[in-house]
């Protein structure tokens, strides 16, 4: 790995984690920072939301569709508009 774009990051670390972690670099064949940076790079990538696909975005909008459906019926509900603006002020 190149150091372009690269921050240097400073952080503590148990001293037996520390060793744990230069033997499975070592092991792989890489540098403690290069394992440290693929590790947090995997952890990052599980925990950011993901963007749903459009077959799920389709899959959402029917189960909402449903729900709608089973709560209200074919039932058309009134403006809430004119009600929001007047809770809100905006309105007399």
């Amino acid at each position: 790995m190149t150091t372009e774009n690269k921050t240097q990051l400073t952080i503590e670390l148990d001293d037996a984690l520390r060793c744990r972690l230069a033997d499975v670099a070592r092991r792989k064949g890489i540098s403690l920072s290069e394992y440290c940076e693929r590790v947090m790079e995997q952890a990052v990538a599980a925990d950011e939301p993901k963007a749903l696909t459009p077959d799920e975005v389709d899959a959402w909008l029917e189960r909402l569709a449903k729900l709608r459906k089973e709560t209200f019926g074919d039932r058309v509900l009134p403006d809430s508009v004119p009600m929001i603006r007047k809770m809100r002020g905006y309105e007399d």
